[in-house]
């Protein structure tokens, strides 16, 4: 339906504005496919939910990561970014590129203490997820 649409308006863009216009109509395009993607992915996770929640409208989860995990991403990744060009330079010694290496290992590690605290409904879901697979290939 949208390369229906795109087709003429691309073709009137292009003969009004030129080159301009063609990548105003691909712009337009694109903003519509995100736009019926996002409605897509909506109904669908709609209907995994009703399907999950067994129709009793169990509430919708939160999409967006704690707070406390968004930090801990936030600070590993200013964090490993400095190191990296600080330590993680072409002319850093072995010990100091280790150094850089060790500091994203206990980033990765505060990143991963941060889930555990601050996710325990992620943390179920994933476990239940898992026990339902195992019990499936049996």
């Amino acid at each position: 339906m949208l390369s229906f649409l795109y087709v003429p308006l691309a073709a009137e863009l292009l003969r009004r504005w030129g080159s301009e216009g063609l990548v105003l109509a691909n712009t337009l395009n694109l903003l519509a496919r995100v736009a019926y993607s996002c409605a897509f992915l909506r109904r669908a996770t709609d209907a995994a939910l009703a399907r999950a929640a067994g129709g009793g409208g169990g509430g919708r989860p939160r999409l967006v990561p704690h707070v406390a995990v968004l930090g801990a991403l936030g600070g590993s990744s200013v964090l490993t970014l400095a190191l990296g060009r600080w330590l993680g330079t072409a002319d850093s010694t072995p010990l100091q590129q280790l150094a850089h290496v060790g500091a994203g290992g206990l980033c990765l590690l505060g990143v991963a203490g941060a889930v555990l605290k601050a996710e325990p409904e992620l943390l179920r879901t994933l476990r239940a997820a898992r026990r339902g697979r195992a019990d499936h290939d049996e």
